[in-house]
């Protein structure tokens, strides 16, 4: 029984494996039967959709009578009937969604993949592991050499399958695998034999010979690597031909052999396309290197054979790994990661060989610069493929060894501003040639980027430079040379910036290399420039360059020059306020080459801003140069010399066009306020005089006068043709008028005494009200001349309330001066009748409190100014006269009242007169017949009584009259 079972598992088995075997023509049937498949359930989709819904009914219908009615017999002459018509429809399958079909697409790959490769691996791997467990075991039982030959026993036995069955399909890869495993275990047996002695299997004591018997299991490794057909393993025997390499003793012989085995391992693939092969020898020789440049270091410092031949074999090493990326057989017309990180783990490592193994920095810089050149031709080489790529990767390479190169001269140089400027120079180069070439715009991006890179840095180390003055010794002439180095950095950023224009190429930002250079010639003039060349050379240089780019272009460099000499006036005119006073012909020095670098801006700004930049500064320019001129002789003659500016300005802008005549008039405004700041921290604190002859005239007077006189030129000022239409003079040119009254006012507050001011303010109120001068201003300067009768009565009563008792001088006494002044304003208020004109009060224009108080004036002008004057009449004659005249006094001055009253017609001033009377009559009992003088109490009476009368007769006449 039992036999007959195992016949049966056998059979059944080898039905098993028979039926997992592949026939093609039957995998082809079947494919073919799964195809028509298909095609017949989308036809019977398609049969379904077209069948009519009353024959789906019908056979519904019928079959559900069938299954109630039982079986019956077949009818004697039935029609023939669709089988297909009877079937219900078939269910349509779901859709898979992408990541099921991939999942379902992927998981048999996967299983295949792991089932050929990493079960072989793992295999190999533990059978390699159990021998040296084995071995290990036995280490005790056997000497080193039963037990290298045991291992090495093993490992023939594992290579031994491939040599048998290897050339068979099925057994091919796992005999791969094995094989491998006795390579590396051959090899771990040659290295413990002469070199681990911890092992126990070291039986080889003399060098040698242990060298040769690692010898011999590195060609039997690096053989089976060559023999591989998969570049995983052939990768995986180089790395372990490394291996031992970095156990025994680091010396040259050690760096040879490894490099050797990297050699053999770089030419492993052959025509093939191995890229993980190779980026794999590259990174493991990389690593060996490292080591190896670390534990000897110091026998490096002293050895310079051992130092030249490390350099050698790392040249050797990494330059072919290199060279094999630019085999034909190799390249890839398409960019893959894989090629870009082999090409660029080549370069990197040999610039890593020739930046630590040579000591000097001449040595360095050279093999760099050797190295760029060899990329450069493989740039030119990669031509002739359909590789950009290449090409592209191999510039950009050797644009980085170039840079490298430059930086290992800095221990020889040891001057920063050089070292940026021979990188300026470079990357320039780098970006003119990529630029010549019409190349790839990322190489023409890439090298803007470097360029303007190293331009900051040429600026930070000479700005740096220029502001370490720890070095004293022959230091003007360090600054000279930055000076230099900065300024013709800045003239090769402007070509570069030309050529890019000339071209229209396309970069990030085209005016960036234009404001770096003008940052280089500022700091190369203004600061690095030893201090008494700077305004001569700061004019030179950005002169030429503003005529230069005026002429020749970019804009870029035209905006970046202006930005340099508005910097300049900046870092000029502040030593020149605060190191005052100085010396004329020290202070000419340095203000002319401002002036005239704001000239030159003028004439060569090409755009409305450069231009309004030089019209500015050239007015800040003569500003500051009035006053530091002006000031030692005396500080009055500053203003004088502003008010100057300011006519010359106004009638310059009316010469100019329009867009220049803007800023001309906001420099003339700027010239004004500089004379207001002036006026009141200087000039009105000033106490001198002037001696015309025999009249002493105070020097304040005339300035003010001047500056009155300025204001009322600007006001007066009609222009030719370009203020005309400029909104800013539109908007500007109202204010003057203002201007020129504030003028006025400030200067009867400082120039008028307190006695005088009502006086002088009457005056002025007749002059606005009069027709001449309502003809040369405009309509508001009414409405100005009743504020300023206002201001007149007010400050008449302010004096005749607070001064004291008058002088033995009639022009000292408060009571003849207010005399004059209640005369001049009842002058403005008869002059007024004729004078005020009402439309022109309602609508005056300028701000609009002007027109509140033009309407109100204009709509009841004799309540708003004759009952101020009645106030500030009662008040004088209150103060001026003896007490027992005031009942009488201020009767009559009621009486005027109540005839004004009568005469325009007006309640309220009947009223108002009405009322002064009533108090009258109430002081004539209360106080005045008090009076011991009996005579005086009758004259005040009758006179009082008489003006009632009057009163009377007036309101009988006027008030009463039925017309």
């Amino acid at each position: 029984m039992e036999v007959l079972t195992a016949l049966v598992l056998v059979a059944l088995l080898s039905l098993l494996l028979r039926g997992r075997r592949r026939d093609p023509l039957l995998d082809e049937l079947k494919q073919q039967l799964l195809t028509l498949e298909h095609r017949m359930r989308a036809l019977e989709l398609h049969l379904d959709a077209r069948t009519p819904p009353l024959l789906l009914e019908r056979d519904r219908a019928e079959s559900v009578q069938r299954a109630t009615a039982g079986p019956a017999p077949p009818p004697a002459a039935a029609p023939p009937s669709d089988p297909q018509l009877r079937q219900p429809p078939p269910q349509a399958r779901p859709i898979p969604s992408p990541a099921a079909r991939a999942l379902k697409h992927w998981l048999p790959k996967l299983g295949r993949f792991w089932s050929e490769n990493w079960t072989g691996i793992l295999g190999t791997a533990a059978v390699v592991a159990g021998v040296t467990f084995v071995a290990i075991n036995l280490a005790m039982r056997l000497d080193a050499l039963q037990r290298f030959l045991l291992i090495s026993t093993a490992a023939a036995a594992l290579a031994m399958p491939s040599l048998l069955i290897g050339r068979r399909q099925r057994w091919r890869d796992l005999c791969d695998w094995m094989r491998s495993g006795g390579g590396a275990l051959f090899l771990f047996a040659c290295t413990a034999a002469g070199a681990l002695p911890q092992l126990g299997l070291r039986w080889i004591d003399q060098p040698g010979q242990a060298l040769a018997l690692l010898s011999l299991g590195l060609a039997m490794n690096l053989a089976v690597a060559g023999i591989s057909r998969n570049q995983t393993v052939a990768g995986l025997h180089v790395v372990l031909s490394l291996i031992p390499l970095t156990i025994c003793p680091q010396t040259s012989l050690a760096l040879l052999l490894a490099s050797f085995v990297a050699l053999i391992g770089q030419q492993l693939p052959g025509r093939r396309r191995w890229e993980i092969q190779g980026l794999t020898v590259t990174w493991s020789m990389l690593a060996f290197h490292a080591s190896w440049f670390l534990r000897n270091s110091g026998a490096l410092e002293n050895d310079p054979w051992l130092r030249g031949t490390a350099t050698g074999l790392g040249l050797l090493v990494f330059g072919a790994a290199v060279l094999l990326e630019h085999r034909p057989l190799r390249l890839q017309p398409q960019l893959k990661p894989l090629p870009l990180a082999g090409l660029l783990s080549g370069w990197g490592a040999l610039m890593g060989v020739l930046m630590l193994y040579p000591p000097e920095g001449t040595t360095r810089a050279g093999g760099l610069a050797l190295a760029a050149g060899a990329a450069l031709v493989l740039a030119q080489h990669s031509r002739r493929y359909e590789a950009c790529w290449l090409q592209r990767s191999d510039r950009l390479v050797a644009q980085g060894l170039a840079m490298a190169a430059l930086l290992s001269l800095q221990p020889v140089l040891a001057d920063p501003p050089r070292l940026a400027w021979l990188l300026l120079l470079e990357c320039s180069g780098f970006l003119a040639l990529a630029v010549l070439e019409g190349g790839d715009g990322l190489i023409r991006q890439v090298g803007w980027w470097l360029t303007g890179i190293s331009a900051l840095a040429l600026a930070v180390t000479g700005l740096d430079q220029a502001l370490d003055h720890s070095h004293r010794s022959w230091y003007w002439l360090t600054q000279l040379q930055s000076a230099g180095l900065l300024i013709s950095g800045s003239v090769l950023l402007g070509a570069v910036a030309l050529l890019l224009e000339r071209r229209r190429i396309t970069v990030p930002s085209t005016p960036l290399l234009g404001w770096l250079a003008g940052l280089l010639v500022f700091i190369g003039s203004a600061l690095a420039a030893p201090l008494t060349w700077q305004p001569s050379l700061s004019l030179v240089v950005m002169g030429g360059l503003l005529l230069l780019a005026k002429a020749l272009g970019p804009p870029s460099l035209l905006s970046g020059i202006s930005g340099a000499v508005l910097a300049l006036h900046g870092r000029m005119a502040l030593p020149l306020l605060l190191l005052q006073p100085w010396a004329a012909d020290a202070l000419l020095s340095r203000l002319l080459p401002l002036i005239a670098l704001a000239a030159i801006l003028i004439g060569a700004g090409q755009g409305s801003w450069r231009r309004a930049l030089g019209i500015h500064l050239l007015g800040l320019d003569l500003l500051l140069g009035a006053y530091l001129l002006a000031e030692p002789v005396s500080p009055l003659m500053v203003g004088v010399l502003w008010l100057l500016l300011a006519v010359l300005s106004l009638e310059l802008a009316d010469r100019l066009r329009p867009t220049e005549a803007r800023h001309v008039l906001l420099v003339g405004l700027l010239h004004l306020i500089a004379f207001a700041g002036s006026y009141l921290l200087v000039i009105s604190q000033s106490p001198a005089y002037l001696q015309l002859g025999s009249l002493s005239v105070r020097g304040r007077l005339l300035i003010e006068l001047f500056a009155i006189a300025v204001a009322l030129y600007w006001w007066c000022f009609n222009g030719l043709r370009s203020l005309h239409g400029l909104p800013l003079w539109q908007r500007l040119h109202p204010c003057f008028l203002e201007a020129w009254l504030l003028g006025v006012a400030v200067t009867i507050l400082m120039e008028i005494t307190t006695l005088w001011r009502p006086v002088a303010w009457s005056v002025l109120a007749l002059a606005l009200i009069s027709p001449p001068l309502r003809r040369l201003c405009t309509a508001r300067v009414q409405v100005y001349a009743v504020v300023v009768q206002w201001v007149a009565v007010g400050s008449l009563v302010a004096i005749l309330s607070s001064l004291p008792s008058p002088a033995s001088h009639w022009s000292q006494q408060p009571g003849q001066i207010a005399l004059l002044a209640i005369a001049l304003q009842v002058g403005f208020i008869a002059a007024s009748h004729h004078w005020l004109n009402s439309a022109d009060l309602r609508n005056p224009g300028g701000l609009s409190p002007l027109a509140w108080i033009g309407r109100r004036v204009a709509d009841r002008p004799y309540r708003w100014l004759y009952v101020p004057e009645f106030a500030a009449v009662a008040l004088y004659l209150a103060i001026r006269y003896d007490h027992t005249l005031r009942t009488l006094l201020w009767a009559l001055e009621a009486f005027v009242v109540y005839g004004l009253g009568a005469a325009l017609r007006d309640q309220p001033f009947r009223h108002l007169a009405l009322a002064a009377m009533g108090a009258c009559l109430l002081r004539l009992v209360s106080v005045d017949l008090a009076e011991a003088d009996l005579g005086l109490r009758g004259l005040v009476f009758i006179g009082v009584g008489v003006l009632m009368l009057g009163m009377n007769t007036i309101y009988t006449r006027s008030w009463s009259d039925p017309r």
